[in-house]
């Protein structure tokens, strides 16, 4: 849980961006180049210096330039670690409009071959999610299908059991159970098949 004083210089930096380069320039006696703005739109400076895109799209992800900033990141992951890469996809797609986060998924559902081994890995996995989950909620339904075709009355209890399961061999044990239970409280007992 970050702290209070955290939390402080995150708004104070928030609230007043040109800070760091006064207290630089002001108090240290350093120079600093003038600047407008720190942006990074391209794949090339994104492979360069990942944390300086994530950082544009916290700053510039909510404008025009967000679409940009997020293709750019989708370069720049390829070649960080895993962990580094699940905290910053997590803070770049937060930080993006609804434009640019549509634009990404769309680009993903028309079939856009992505560039990076990231990107390819990052959609390989929630495709594999999303299919572990269909699964599961398949064979959720096909305990509580058999039982209600069955006649059987499903208790709250069975079915609030059956539904948080996330055990895919424990459900297909229940499905078994199902077809030749006489009462559903049957299905959840530890014993036989």
């Amino acid at each position: 849980m970050p702290s209070v004083t955290h939390e402080a210089l995150v708004e104070l930096f928030k609230n007043w961006p040109t800070l760091a380069a006064e207290m630089l320039q002001d108090a240290l006696g350093q120079p600093v180049p003038t600047f407008t703005e720190a942006r990074v739109a391209d794949a090339e400076q994104a492979r360069a210096a990942p944390e300086v895109v994530v950082l544009s799209a916290m700053a510039h992800g909510q404008g025009e330039v967000g679409e940009a900033i997020g293709v750019a990141f989708l370069a720049a992951a390829a070649g960080l670690d895993e962990e580094r890469r699940a905290v910053y996809v997590d803070l770049v797609l937060s930080s993006l409009n609804a434009a640019a986060r549509r634009m990404l998924e769309a680009m993903m559902k028309s079939g856009y071959e992505f560039q990076s081994e990231f990107a390819r890995s990052y959609v390989a996995k929630g495709v594999e999610k999303g299919r572990e989950q269909g699964l599961l909620e398949g064979k959720v339904q096909a305990v509580l299908a058999v039982l209600e075709a069955r006649g059987l009355e499903v208790p709250a209890e069975v079915r609030e059991r059956v539904v948080a399961s996330t055990d895919l061999a424990e459900l297909d044990r229940w499905i078994r159970r199902a077809a030749s239970a006489g009462d559903a409280r049957e299905l959840l007992a530890t014993t036989g098949s």
